[in-house]
């Protein structure tokens, strides 16, 4: 029997919204020059756009919704801990 797919947080944006990329231009899948670009090879907010976009999926391709639950019960057991804590005078 196989494992189950890890469903990842990226996948599950795509599918839902589209391209990780803020812009159309540094989308690798649906670009789409900007109207005002006149050279994209050489644009700098295309550059630093598609640097942006690469970051965004290095974490969201690399985090799986399993992970995302653990991140939350770890967040809720320190929220928890420090409460149980608190003192009022």
């Amino acid at each position: 029997m196989r494992p189950p797919e890890k469903i990842t947080v990226a996948s599950v944006i795509r599918m839902m919204e589209g391209p990780l990329a803020p812009l159309p231009c540094a989308s690798e899948t649906r670009f789409r020059k900007c109207d005002e670009c006149v050279d994209i090879e050489t644009c700098g907010t295309r550059i630093v756009m598609r640097e942006v976009r690469d970051a965004i999926a290095g974490i969201l391709d690399s985090t799986t919704l399993a992970m995302v639950c653990e991140k939350v019960d770890l967040a809720r057991q320190t929220q928890n801990q420090a409460e149980a804590l608190t003192y009022e005078i």
